[in-house]
């Protein structure tokens, strides 16, 4: 198996989702993302504060940071902790089928495909105020709270929302009662001219470029199942990359995991294609080989 593609993925470029495929062990400590996980641990504590106040819960970073990897694996967190003090429900809004829909049409149709989550597991009758309410997202998360059983939490994960950060802003304000809600953003600069409109009720969790030694700590994670299993397919061990490679790449621009993943599952898939004899180690070679690779077929070549 290719080293780069966790079990289960289609592709190297599915963010990882241990409720849906892979492990919690999957995840690497690299681009502050371990960090990020630990701050969101420490936040939720006991689940109380979720239970009292409500949470907006926000991840920042370029595209291919990890974000959504980071958010799946909060969600993941929280359905394995099995704490008798609380109970969620988990709803995953599905990306928005159309990207010219205005915030108002986005979050009506949230709010309704929540109520009717929560309709499908008994939550809510149709006889409730909340039930009536469904058309209308700004009386639908105010009713949250009674709606709900006791020590019951609704876990909200929302699209990417780059573009419209009003959306970010309207979910900030909204936040209530047994609400815990995950979205994340690409467009820092244009959050930034907003943060003075968010409540203090917002936390925000940065991914970044990865730092000069996480390319190292990533191969050696991707590595270790493969090499213990002895699943290498063509016998032996995956060929180790040669010392400095990845730190220089990464020292000479910035990089972000989800570039990394993809080039190095390019790179030992080119290697699987050709079968043995396999290099003693990747190169700048491969490395080149890999790129040129790339650009032919952005252009419809092989």
């Amino acid at each position: 198996m290719n080293p780069f593609l966790v079990q289960g993925c289609d592709t190297p470029k599915t963010p990882l989702d241990p409720t849906v495929h892979g492990s919690m062990e999957d995840y690497v400590d690299v681009d502050r993302a371990e960090e990020s996980f630990g701050r969101f641990q420490a936040d939720f504590g006991n689940g109380a504060r979720v239970l009292r106040e409500g949470r907006l819960v926000v991840a920042l970073g370029a595209t291919g940071c990890g974000k959504t990897a980071l958010i799946n694996r909060c969600v993941r967190w929280l359905e394995s902790a099995n704490e008798p003090s609380w109970f969620q429900h988990v709803f995953r809004k599905r990306p928005y089928s159309d990207k010219d829909q205005s915030v108002a049409a986005r979050r009506r149709a949230t709010g309704q495909q929540l109520v009717d989550k929560l309709r499908s597991v008994g939550v809510v009758r149709p006889d409730t105020p909340i039930h009536d309410a469904k058309d209308d997202a700004d009386r639908i998360y105010p009713l949250l709270d009674e709606a709900l059983p006791p020590n019951t939490f609704v876990t909200l994960v929302l699209p990417p929302s780059d573009e419209l950060i009003d959306e970010l802003l309207y979910y900030a304000q909204m936040i209530g009662p047994k609400m815990l809600v995950f979205t994340e953003t690409s467009a820092t600069h244009a959050l930034e001219n907003k943060l003075g409109e968010f409540p203090s009720e917002a936390l925000f969790l940065d991914v970044g470029p990865l730092r000069k030694a996480d390319g190292d700590t990533f191969v050696a994670q991707r590595f270790k199942p493969v090499v213990d299993a002895g699943t290498w397919p063509l016998g032996g061990t995956p060929p180790p990359i040669e010392p400095d490679l990845l730190p220089g790449l990464i020292a000479a621009r910035a990089m972000s995991i989800g570039e990394l993943q993809i080039m190095l599952h390019g790179i030992y898939d080119e290697i699987l294609s050709k079968g043995p004899p396999q290099p003693a180690q990747v190169t700048n070679k491969e490395l080149l080989l890999y790129y040129h690779l790339r650009r032919g077929n952005e252009r419809g070549g092989w």
